[in-house]
């Protein structure tokens, strides 16, 4: 599920004539039932205007747009991705995350820095880490992306961010990551531009698109099926968004206060289907690999007060 989708010349033309916000708006009350939050449209209307400036700035026209894609079984949403074929003929797409962060501070949890987000200060996954969680997802649940019919690539864009090489944002400790997901400030278009023409600017877009959105997904996996390969260490799921905030949060006050007098409680919540037992799991699996005593308990959620 996703909320547009267009070749790049209508996309660009969406932006320009200041009618994107509103196809989303009302494709996202079609499809979910609600009204998406002032904030959101906000950030699509920002946000999109300078990504479209990119596409048609190197005449991406002829890619596939697709805005606010729905991973498959979850409620996590993509920002961007465009498909088109790359310079050796082979079906390709990327993987965008967009984000309007000016600058980001350093954080005390691993893949994380700290944005202000919802008018606070938050840890939040680096935007390029991000994007990495969701590729990875998707060539493990999408056979388009796992059978390699299509080439799956992944970046980030920080449209308000000017490149500065002291940024926490491109800190020694994220070379690795940045090297697989670059990231691209506002003033790196060109760049910017350069990756994504690589990628996608030797055929029809829309043609690749059409491959992705009738691609079909694997059969969810079976969790009890799994659980002996995740202690083992071999994580079956991909940790999305704050799953892994969470994760490296807990992992972090393991290793720092295991032995000390002071005991902490960490209270996850979220519904249904959030990725509460995902995230214990892979605590399980890591914890497990680290020599650490630990324990799983799960209860039913018709038994009170378990």
């Amino acid at each position: 599920m996703y909320l547009y989708s267009a070749a790049g010349s209508l996309f660009i033309e969406d932006v320009l004539l200041n009618r994107i916000a509103e196809k989303l708006r009302i494709s996202f009350a079609d499809q979910l039932n609600r009204h998406v939050s002032p904030g959101e449209l906000n950030a699509w209307r920002n946000s999109l205007q300078s990504f479209a400036h990119v596409l048609s700035h190197y005449q991406l026209t002829n890619v596939g747009v697709v805005l606010e894609m729905q991973l498959p079984l979850t409620s996590k949403r993509l920002d961007c991705l465009l498909t088109g074929v790359d310079e050796s003929g082979h079906p390709s797409a990327v993987i965008i995350e967009l984000k309007q962060w000016a600058d980001a501070e350093a954080s005390s949890i691993s893949d994380c820095v700290v944005a202000f987000v919802g008018q606070a200060p938050r840890d939040m996954l680096h935007p390029s880490q991000q994007a990495l969680q969701y590729k990875q997802y998707l060539e493990d649940s999408s056979t388009v992306f796992s059978e390699g019919k299509v080439r799956l690539a992944a970046c980030s864009y920080l449209s308000n961010h000017q490149h500065d090489s002291d940024s926490p944002l491109v800190a020694s400790k994220f070379t690795d990551l940045l090297t697989q997901v670059p990231m691209f400030s506002g003033d790196q278009t060109h760049e910017f531009g350069e990756f994504l023409r690589q990628r996608l600017a030797s055929g029809d877009g829309l043609e690749t698109l059409k491959l992705v959105s009738e691609s079909k997904y694997k059969a969810s996996k079976k969790l009890l099926d799994h659980v002996t390969e995740v202690i083992k260490g071999r994580s079956e799921y991909v940790l999305l968004d704050e799953q892994r905030v969470v994760f490296n949060a807990v992992l972090g006050l393991v290793r720092g206060g295991y032995h000390h007098k002071q005991k902490t409680v960490v209270l996850v919540k979220g519904g249904p289907g959030t990725g509460k037992t995902i995230i214990a799991l892979n605590l399980m699996a890591a914890l497990s690999g680290e020599g650490y005593r630990r324990a799983y308990v799960s209860c039913p959620a018709n038994v009170p007060h378990c």
